[in-house]
């Protein structure tokens, strides 16, 4: 668009009748202020005090089509002299698909966040460094931390030191990606100093550029299983026992 400095468009190119749906008759003449959505209107002095001022502004807005329908714009302005004559110049590009991936994106984040926090599994986002970034309150819970508490420690704090050879190794196996996930069971030692059994499982959030952002923990607190494993391989070795005195018994009679 060129326009006038009362914001009235005295030229625009052939692709603008097109998006907007309307003929250089029409669209000649209008003021920006028709063809922006309510909400934008708003706005449209204050950018124009700001190009006269300044001379140039991108900024995002939303223009409005011959048949109602909206379309978000990035827009690029700047002040331009013409035989003398001061007008605005406006590239628009529209960003429709943008901002349909950035609501998508948002939606995403929106119920990933609702998972995270709303999940009766214990969840941790970590950095590169296994640094505890995020905790969700069963995480906290589970080991008897606030969030604030276990922000940038590393998840080696939480756990024996005999662990950490076969974690590390793991872990290469996971970055690599020759596997999907990395699966363990760990001791966790709690801030009273108790410690609980925790089914763990590691993957990856990966960047646009397929490189290693963050490690997503699942810890599942397996305590009780493993006492009752435990219970259940006394008891067998109890029994065991219990054969051979009979049998040396028999044996002696």
């Amino acid at each position: 668009f060129l326009t006038d400095r009362n914001m009235n468009i005295i030229e625009a190119n052939d692709r603008a009748f097109e998006a907007y749906q309307r003929s250089r008759e029409e669209l000649l003449g209008m003021s920006l202020y028709k063809i922006r959505s309510p909400e934008a209107r708003r706005t449209l002095e204050q950018e124009r005090r700001i190009l006269d001022e300044i001379g140039y502004s991108t900024y995002e807005t939303v223009h409005v089509r011959k048949d109602g329908t909206y379309m978000p714009l990035e827009i690029s302005a700047r002040k331009v002299e013409i035989e003398g004559v001061k007008y605005f110049q406006a590239i628009c590009r529209d960003i429709t698909e943008r901002k349909l991936a950035e609501e998508t994106l948002k939606e995403s984040e929106e119920r990933f966040r609702k998972i995270f926090e709303e999940s009766p599994i214990s969840i941790a986002m970590t950095g590169k460094d296994l640094a505890i970034i995020r905790a969700n309150p069963a995480f906290c819970k589970m080991l008897g931390y606030s969030e604030d508490d276990v922000k940038s420690v590393t998840l080696r704090n939480f756990t024996p030191p005999d662990y950490a050879a076969s974690d590390d190794v793991g872990l290469l196996r996971l970055v690599a990606e020759e596997i999907p996930v990395y699966h363990t069971e760990n001791r966790f030692i709690r801030k009273d100093s108790s410690v609980i059994w925790g089914s763990t499982t590691i993957s990856i959030i990966r960047n646009n550029n397929d490189e290693v952002q963050y490690f997503l923990v699942m810890i599942e607190d397996i305590t009780q299983r493993k006492q009752a494993e435990s219970e259940l391989i006394a008891a067998k070795e109890k029994a065991e026992e219990s054969d051979r005195l009979k049998t040396a018994f028999l044996h002696n009679v």
